[in-house]
């Protein structure tokens, strides 16, 4: 098995995918989604209603949160069933502000872009060319 760094290639892998799909979670999926929501006029029609605004926003990041939670246990879980990975217990706490960072971040970075956005039908192009230095770079 191959090492880079002391650490076996499948860890290895394993983190860039996680970080990946942590990314692709929270900044494509709230950046298009709200740009569709937009153009929809779902976020107009919400202000007309008594839901404070705040609690809306605070749901749809809720519910990001609710799924990168889900993302990184099926990822970890695969991780270990099929590749045999180890998830060391002195690592999490790392993994858990790393995460929480990652998800705060790029949720905030996902409805911010959404503003530069024309309309929802440029919304894909224009986030996937921001994160395709990223993926370049990060071998996945």
């Amino acid at each position: 098995m191959h090492e880079r760094g002391g650490i076996p290639y499948n860890d290895f892998l394993r983190s860039r995918i996680l970080a990946y799909g942590v990314i692709a979670t929270t900044y494509v999926n709230m950046a298009i989604g709200t740009a569709i929501l937009r153009d929809e006029g779902v976020l107009e029609r919400m202000q007309g209603t008594p839901l404070p605004r705040w609690a809306y926003i605070l749901a749809r990041i809720g519910s990001t949160v609710v799924i990168v939670g889900l993302m990184t246990a099926v990822t970890l879980g695969l991780g270990a069933a099929v590749y045999g990975m180890t998830i060391r217990a002195s690592t999490l706490p790392g993994l858990v502000v790393t995460l929480v960072l990652g998800t705060a971040a790029f949720t905030t970075l996902g409805i911010g872009v959404t503003r530069s956005m024309p309309n929802a039908e440029a919304a894909p192009l224009s986030v996937n060319l921001s994160i395709l230095p990223l993926t370049l770079i990060s071998n996945i």
